[in-house]
């Protein structure tokens, strides 16, 4: 494409050198270059991507997007803000392509993948061609087209897009991050519906207090980001948007008044049963999902279907339709003894899972937990705080450490826990095995933390492991 195509709704302050090249290939990574390259100089949280400008023309970029002029012999492109024009640019490469998608993007603390699952449930019962985009992969259907970041950088996200077009998808449902959001990878993409799950105490390792992380996804519902919004009522951040977005907000809740609302929610271990009231019409709601917090989300995936178009017996035999969520609550029988695999890894999460948790163990509670080497000393001592409420036995153990020490991390999670001495154990599959050792009949063993996710970081490397194989590997080798 030519350079000044790709130009199209940026925030250009000046130009040096020949706008009608063609441009074959997009990066912000020097190492990534290819020829006929635009390379985009971002300023990162430790690193200027201006000082691998030389390094990237000499591997083939043949224009530059910067901040600042720089000395150097190909074109260059000053704008304001390297990132924003990073993903317009990006969207114009890909042939503008998420213009031509509905896209519900949901964000919030917890419940994001959960509503993606639901959301995609019910457009599957409608005969809608349709897209994920989240934590757990780029998906159409089960196909795969990307693992990574929960929202991916601009260049890739706007290229699964294009892809989604070209196979005839016409809905996308993804997740954005509060990262996506103050990274501005959302720029350029309005989506049709925002949904906002809740906001609680997370991410203060990267927006260094509560009040920033909370005012980036609050100051996300308005336009141009969405044509319109869901959320939640019962917290007091979606009430604010509700009375000071500029775009029209459909409220849900269970205990404040709002326009979509549950009632009689009758609560098992597998499933749960309850009756909502959507926009005055009425659903009878039957799910295999379980927890309050999974209300919640089916009550804003109901308030976004109707918003669609979607009829409300759709609606509800697309819930009652849905599989278990890989990784969410994700249920292994050993013998008369139960394991729960869990994607929780938040202090709200960790409250919402062992609380419902709690209400059908018979006997003894096993929580197997650690926490990421970027968590900050008050998470880990809350996290402790909430294991230690509900659990009768505590493991500690690894998720994601990095290069982090894990029996450092273990114990800032120990700071929060008074009734127990916990147990250490580095080596999570060495900490899994034993917690299933020690098991007797009615004991439930809950792992939080690692879900679904297909690898540990550990020094530097992404180690495959999945929780829920290692598990069955292990009941497997006792027969």
């Amino acid at each position: 494409m030519e350079l000044k195509k790709l130009l199209q709704d940026v925030d250009v302050v000046a130009t040096q050198g020949n706008l009608n090249i063609e441009i074959e290939y997009l990066s912000h990574f020097h190492q990534d270059i290819q020829r006929n390259s635009v390379f985009f100089c971002i300023q990162g949280e430790h690193l200027d991507g201006s000082q691998y400008a030389f390094d990237a023309v000499s591997h083939g970029a043949i224009a530059i997007v910067t901040e600042k002029y720089l000395s150097i012999s190909v074109t260059q492109i000053i704008v304001k803000d390297t990132r924003k024009a990073m993903a317009i640019m990006a969207k114009n490469f890909y042939q503008r392509a998420c213009d031509r998608l509905t896209i519900i993007g949901v964000t919030g603390s917890n419940g994001k993948t959960s509503c993606t699952y639901i959301l995609a449930s019910i457009l599957k019962e409608q005969g809608i061609s349709y897209g994920i985009i989240g934590t757990d992969g780029a998906k159409i259907g089960d196909e795969i087209l990307f693992y990574g970041m929960t929202t991916p950088d601009p260049i890739i996200l706007h290229h699964l897009f294009l892809q989604m077009v070209e196979r005839g998808v016409t809905h996308v449902v993804m997740e954005v991050s509060a990262h996506a959001i103050a990274l501005q990878k959302m720029e350029g993409i309005t989506l049709a519906v925002g949904v906002l799950t809740s906001i609680t105490y997370e991410h203060i390792e990267f927006f260094k207090t509560f009040e920033k992380y909370a005012n980036t996804k609050m100051q996300y519902f308005k336009q141009p980001f969405m044509k319109e919004a869901v959320v939640n009522v019962d917290q007091n951040f979606g009430v604010y948007i509700a009375k000071n977005s500029n775009i029209s907000c459909v409220t849900y809740a269970l205990y404040n008044p709002a326009n979509t609302f549950a009632v009689d929610v009758e609560m098992h271990l597998d499933g749960m049963t309850f009756i909502v009231n959507c926009l005055d019409d009425i659903l009878y709601i039957t799910t295999s999902l379980v927890g309050t917090y999974n209300v919640y989300n089916i009550l804003a995936c109901i308030t976004v279907a109707k918003l669609l178009g979607i009829a409300g017996p759709v609606i509800a035999k697309g819930i009652e339709n849905m599989k278990k969520i890989d990784g969410r609550m994700e249920v292994i029988h050993d013998d008369k003894k139960t394991i729960i695999v869990d994607f929780a890894h938040t202090i709200d999460s960790f409250e919402q899972v062992l609380s419902h948790v709690k209400q059908f163990c018979h006997n003894k509670l096993y929580v197997l937990f650690g926490t990421t080497y970027y968590a900050n000393a008050e998470k880990c001592r809350q996290l402790g705080k909430i294991a230690d409420k509900y659990a009768d036995v505590i493991i500690l153990t690894a998720d994601n450490p990095d290069r982090t020490n894990v029996t450092t991390i273990c114990h800032r999670i120990e700071k929060g826990i008074e009734k127990y001495i916990p147990f250490i154990i580095e080596d999570r599959k060495k900490a899994i095995k034993f917690a299933i050792s020690q098991l007797k009949e009615h004991d439930v063993l809950v792992c939080l933390g690692k879900g679904a996710e297909k690898y540990q970081k550990i020094d530097g490397q992404l180690v495959p492991y999945q929780e829920v194989e290692v598990i069955k590997s292990m009941i497997r080798a006792k027969e």
